[in-house]
């Protein structure tokens, strides 16, 4: 009875701030089939509606395509691709990219193989050690450059390396991105920001009094700078990620951070975030975040002698935040695990009791109450940059759009070009791409008088 209670709060609230919709992608053979949560395992298709899921069975990398529809999501049947554990992938906005773990011809091990999903190319070996290199992850500069680091043990205990490629093949030289001293780093993860390059991992130092660390070293331009400490502890910090990254967006991560008799999902910028303590052991966090609007978290929550669940935080510049467990919505009692997401889609891989794992998916819908479409900005639309000075606003690019005030009534409609904001009132508005039926860029605005 109290869940069945807890369950219809939960439906009320989550369809005030959006529809909340779920359903069944795919089969798989394995419960980490959507992890680990290093690199990225849903992309767009392009710059429409249409999605990639890739994912792991049957010791192969598949694809999934889907299309996102207003209220659900329609995916086809499973492509197997190739051999391989632990794919990555990223969109340009155009192109997809792919990198994963295929077996080692030479000897033991894997190597880090590449490919352009949108050419007809031969997948490119990018790792190319006779050490073992596992869990890639891949961002994509344009269609002619990516950007792929890895976790190597060419040198006999595992560090993070950097190289990028093209569709022709052709690779840069081998880049060391973690510092040749006696940790061991695993789970890179990469992503930009602005002119920053980022990579994210987590390091071991069984010498050290505080062995566990989660790093950050940036490239910015054409120089890499000092790696920086994100966290120290004595105590195990795993599963670093990242948010997969807009225009504007700041540097948003996320990681296990363990506490004595506990674990904690950690949150680090982007949105309002931090550390959610919970009763339960909270693992493999992953976040996304759309400027400075919304944010989406999630989590695997295990219960000891309870099956796994997904917990969901929601935050909303408007509404402040909400959270919920992913069961409690959709009614389900089997095992939940490994989440990934893109926007606020999520995926993860769940396990039926002497049965086959399969993947779902989920969308919790964006939490504002107009009647204008969901979206984002993302590579190969037009961008909105907002310069709000001496009451006027600058829109760049070749959409129109309108301000929203807080209540969500339109304030005012925008035009490419320069906008006199002088009779507007000093507060936080919401802009609104109004692109004729396609997905709507949001952005926050704050008007200082």
């Amino acid at each position: 009875m109290r869940s069945a209670v807890l369950a219809l709060l939960v439906a009320a609230t989550v369809s005030a701030l959006g529809q909340g919709e779920f359903g069944i992608i795919c089969s798989t053979d394995v419960r980490y089939a959507t992890g680990p949560n290093n690199s990225h395992k849903l992309v767009y298709k392009g710059v429409s509606d249409s999605l990639t899921l890739f994912f792991q069975s049957r010791q192969s990398i598949r694809s999934c395509d889907g299309v996102r529809r207003s209220d659900r999501c329609e995916w086809n049947e499973p492509v197997l691709l190739y051999p391989g554990q632990n794919p990555g992938a990223c969109s340009d906005g155009s192109d997809r990219h792919l990198v994963w773990q295929f077996p080692d011809t030479t000897s033991p091990g894997w190597e880090v193989y590449y490919r352009n999903m949108e050419y007809r190319m031969l997948p490119v070996n990018v790792s190319q050690t006779w050490g073992s290199s596992e869990h890639p992850d891949v961002w994509a500069e344009e269609p002619e450059s990516v950007h792929v680091v890895w976790e190597d043990y060419c040198r006999g205990r595992p560090a993070i390396f950097h190289r990028t490629c093209n569709y022709s093949g052709t690779t840069s030289d081998t880049f060391r991105v973690s510092l040749d001293t006696a940790a061991c780093c695993f789970f890179p993860s990469i992503e930009k920001y602005g002119d920053s390059l980022c990579v994210v991992w987590m390091e071991v130092d069984s010498g050290a009094e505080s062995p566990y660390a989660i790093m950050l070293r940036l490239k910015v331009g054409a120089v890499w700078q000092e790696p920086e400490e994100l966290s120290r502890s004595r105590l195990p910090l795993r599963s670093p990620s990242q948010d997969c990254a807009l225009d504007g967006d700041a540097f948003t991560a996320a990681w296990e951070e363990s506490i004595p008799g506990n674990l904690e999902a950690r949150f680090e910028g982007g949105n309002p975030g931090g550390g959610y303590y919970t009763p339960d052991l909270s693992s493999v966090p992953v976040v996304s975040t759309m400027g400075a609007v919304y944010s989406y978290c999630y989590w695997e929550e295990e219960e000891p002698y309870v099956e796994s669940d997904i917990c969901i935080h929601l935050y909303y510049f408007m509404g402040g935040w909400l959270r919920y467990r992913l069961k409690d919505w959709t009614q389900m009692d089997e095992d939940m695990y490994c989440p990934t997401c893109l926007d606020g889609l999520m995926a993860w891989t769940q396990c039926y009791s002497g049965q086959e794992h399969s993947i779902w998916w989920y969308f919790p819908g964006y939490p504002i109450g107009v009647e204008e479409q969901e979206g984002r900005l993302r590579a190969g639309a037009d961008r909105a940059v907002m310069n709000v000075a001496r009451g006027v606003l600058t829109l760049r690019g070749l959409t129109p759009a309108k301000l929203l005030d807080i209540t969500g009534r339109k304030a005012m409609d925008l035009t490419p070009g320069t906008n006199d904001v002088s009779g507007l009132a000093a507060g936080v508005y919401v802009l609104r791409s109004a692109d004729g039926g396609k997905r709507s860029a949001v952005r926050k605005v704050v008007v200082q008088r």
